[in-house]
């Protein structure tokens, strides 16, 4: 299942003759980016990144490109990863989540009103 990319068009950036977002390459180059202190696996080549050029490059591309999400959960729970967390504004994700992996528990943070719980003990 790959799911497009919708909602491009509120980014404030160009898009060159490709439909790639032109300004968001320079943004990201400048943006600073260092290796993970656990793996994160990227939704565009559903893959583990360690090295900051790597991980810019999978966001400039994941964000024009068809995200995969359902080989993203799979690669996910073949960690052993059980509990997964959407930290956006919906649900889709938790709940496409759940279509994918009956056994993932699923949560949508900003839902659910475990966000500030969650984010003091990821940060510690």
């Amino acid at each position: 299942m790959t799911l497009p990319l919708l909602g491009l068009g509120a980014v404030p950036f160009a898009a060159d003759e490709a439909g790639r977002p032109s300004g968001c390459a320079s943004s990201w180059r400048a943006s600073a980016i260092v290796a993970p202190r656990i793996p994160v696996i990227n939704n565009i080549d559903v893959r583990s990144e360690t090295e900051p050029a790597a991980i810019r490059d999978a966001l400039y591309r994941q964000a024009y490109g068809p995200v995969r999400w359902e080989e993203t959960i799979r690669a996910i729970r073949a960690r052993g990863v059980t509990d997964i967390f959407e930290c956006g504004p919906g649900k889709v994700l938790a709940n496409l989540t759940r279509r994918i992996d009956a056994d993932a528990e699923s949560v949508a943070v900003l839902r659910s009103g475990i966000a500030r719980p969650l984010r003091g003990a990821l940060l510690g």
